[in-house]
């Protein structure tokens, strides 16, 4: 039964080359709209690579997104369809495009999912490898994650793929520019980060989405490497230019935070000495605790309060930290912060 009233959107979620080409001219644009979707998103979300390239000839934006911020380009690498993807840079999609639901950008998608010509195609575009998600993944740890899951071929294909990203990783970290530094301390080289201190790179430049190299070794564990940084003048929380969430409690790019949402207790420590502000609220006055009882985060909110933080900060909600670790069934935590 056709479900779609437009027939050029109809043609393409059949993959139809001839009807496409058929009703072409009876929509006022190609790139025309239907419930959210165009006929190239569609083509593409439906498989259909030689519909998506016709489409695409026809003069379909590379660059359109629907209401959840999916492009064509994030949707290709969803398929892992390669020819699509290389299309659609040729004609200027961003290849770092983030969805706006979980944050992936086509390399995190692509790396996840163990495609491995499509990682190259990413990578040989200049896909960044310090792009994360609203979790915090990285492609590199997105890679990592993939070969604990994967079993048989997907296995290898998983290892093929974390194999690119490391030679991509060590091939970014040598050049000398603030984006070696976040590819640096998102996978923990302390070396690196000395070397491009003493360059006098900009270790502290927030990358595309506001995520600077501090962050980065925040949210992946890197005490070291965020001793360091703080060492030399990073800042452990700048003017937020992309909101990004965590689970319900919308986190700006505060290194603190980040590090609480991991539950990186030994980042924690070294955020606070370095003179982290434990009692820094959010639009919801929630502090540093509230965000670590809200997740559940036993061993951040053991290495707070060792720190100082204060469990009798109300938000506005009229909770303090151990009410919001109540309301989470957190019952060890509660416990933690109801004998402060």
């Amino acid at each position: 039964m056709n479900t779609w009233q437009i027939p050029l959107m109809d043609a393409a979620s059949r993959g139809d080359l001839d009807g496409i080409k058929a009703h072409l001219g009876d929509v006022p644009h190609v790139d025309v709209q239907e419930r959210g979707w165009s006929a190239l998103q569609l083509a593409i979300h439906k498989g259909h690579g030689p519909a998506a390239l016709a489409l695409l000839e026809a003069g379909a934006s590379a660059s359109q997104t629907n209401s959840g911020h999916y492009t064509p380009l994030w949707r290709a690498s969803v398929r892992g369809m390669e020819a699509v993807a290389a299309a659609l840079l040729e004609r200027g999609a961003d290849v770092d495009a983030q969805d706006m639901e979980d944050g992936k950008s086509p390399l995190i998608i692509a790396s996840l999912r163990g495609h491995v010509g499509l990682v190259k195609v990413l990578l040989g575009a200049g896909a960044s490898l310090s792009a994360m998600t609203h979790q915090g993944m990285t492609a590199l740890e997105a890679a990592q994650r993939a070969c604990q899951i994967r079993k048989g071929q997907a296995a290898e294909r998983a290892q093929e793929v974390l194999a690119l990203l490391t030679a991509a990783v060590d091939s970014a970290v040598a050049k000398n520019d603030p984006e070696a530094a976040r590819v640096a301390a998102a996978c923990g080289r302390l070396e690196a980060i000395e070397r491009l201190l003493g360059a006098e790179v900009d270790c502290d430049a927030p990358g595309p989405w506001n995520q600077t190299a501090l962050v980065l070794a925040a949210v992946q564990g890197h005490a070291d490497v965020v001793a360091r940084l703080l060492e030399a003048g990073a800042q452990w929380q700048r003017p937020t230019v992309r909101r990004i969430h965590f689970e319900r409690v919308k986190l700006g790019d505060d290194a603190l935070w980040w590090a609480v949402a991991r539950d990186r207790a030994e980042v924690v420590r070294v955020l606070a000495s370095g003179g982290a502000d434990l009692q820094r609220t959010d639009a919801w006055a929630n502090t540093a605790l509230h965000h670590a009882a809200q997740a559940g985060k036993l061993q951040a909110a053991q290495a707070l309060l060792d720190a100082g933080a204060s469990p009798q900060v109300v938000n506005r909600r009229g909770q303090k930290p151990v009410d919001v670790a109540r309301e989470g069934s957190f019952e060890a935590l509660a416990e933690l912060l109801s004998a402060d």
